[in-house]
């Protein structure tokens, strides 16, 4: 009589040990806290990484640091889109950023493959708050995609891991996906999930990197405790972490590359349908077209 009680398990972070879960009742908290504590520091080696990593894009270098400062700000949230960086040339640092989250989350960061991301079982969803996906090349797309789509979006996700009953829980989950490859995500025009941008195709010298990796691997841990307290004071300005992914330039390219003969002739159809609809040097016009008349045109 008079114990305390809770009402099973939850992943609540940010918050004390005993929490209250999605159903209002009281309940252990399995959030661990943070990878490292927050103090203010040097961060100058990565300012300088953005600084390369978006130099041909001030806009989007905003909008990504703040996607990634605002789950800091507000721990547990869930953001509606995804982060991708993609980039043809091998050692640019895109996945230099991911691995500076990971000193930042510590146990709750996961790394991912294409393989881990295909698979039926996802026992690497519980209880993490950021997933980097790396050399992400888009495996049996429209699968993929919308699996990945379900991810980015989704409140809940069952887990399912083997010989286990599978489970519900809170979505908590921020994706952010590194490739080598401009068709990595097949995207419809009218996406609104995915941040695009093209990395440089040009390495840094070999010192910034390695001056990149001994600040992020200082023995006192000063670099992403710095990193983190930044991420705490940013200015988040309008950003909003339902709304629709910043359009970039990247994004348009991913979407034009990642899509079929036909699809792209069809994207090419709205935009200027006379350099579609002609035979030799004759447009063909007619006020209405069949779905069978455009297939005979492709």
């Amino acid at each position: 009589p008079g114990r305390a009680a809770i009402q099973g398990f939850t992943y609540s972070p940010g918050q004390a040990r005993t929490a209250i879960n999605e159903y209002g009742q009281p309940a252990l908290n399995v959030w661990r806290g943070w990878g490292c504590e927050s103090k203010q520091g040097d961060i100058s080696p990565w300012k300088e990484m953005l600084d390369y990593q978006f130099q041909s894009s001030p806009e989007g270098r905003q909008w990504f640091e703040r996607w990634l400062a605002y789950p800091i700000q507000h721990p547990g949230a869930k953001l509606a889109t995804a982060a991708v960086i993609w980039g043809r040339v091998h050692g640019t640092g895109k996945s230099f950023i991911g691995e500076t989250m990971a000193r930042i989350y510590g146990e709750n960061f996961v790394k991912l493959t294409n393989e881990q991301l295909g698979s039926r079982f996802n026992n690497w969803a519980e209880n993490k708050q950021f997933a980097m996906g790396e050399e992400i090349t888009g495996m049996d797309r429209r699968g993929m995609m919308d699996k990945i789509k379900n991810m980015i979006t989704e409140e809940k996700i069952m887990v399912k891991i083997e010989y286990i009953p599978a489970f519900e829980i809170p979505a908590r989950t921020n994706f952010y996906f590194v490739s080598n490859h401009p068709d990595a995500f097949q995207l419809e025009d009218t996406d609104r999930r995915f941040f695009i941008h093209e990395a440089p195709d040009t390495p840094r010298e070999d010192a910034f990197y390695r001056r990149y990796r001994e600040w992020l691997k200082e023995s006192n841990g000063a670099g992403p405790a710095a990193l983190s307290w930044h991420f705490e004071h940013l200015n988040l300005g309008d950003f909003n972490p339902m709304a629709r992914a910043l359009r970039t330039k990247a994004k348009e390219e991913m979407i034009v590359d990642s899509m079929s003969d036909i699809e792209r002739w069809l994207h090419d159809l709205k935009r200027d349908p006379e350099s579609c609809l002609r035979i030799g040097s004759t447009v063909v016009k007619h006020r209405f077209w069949s779905s069978q008349g455009l297939l005979d045109m492709y």
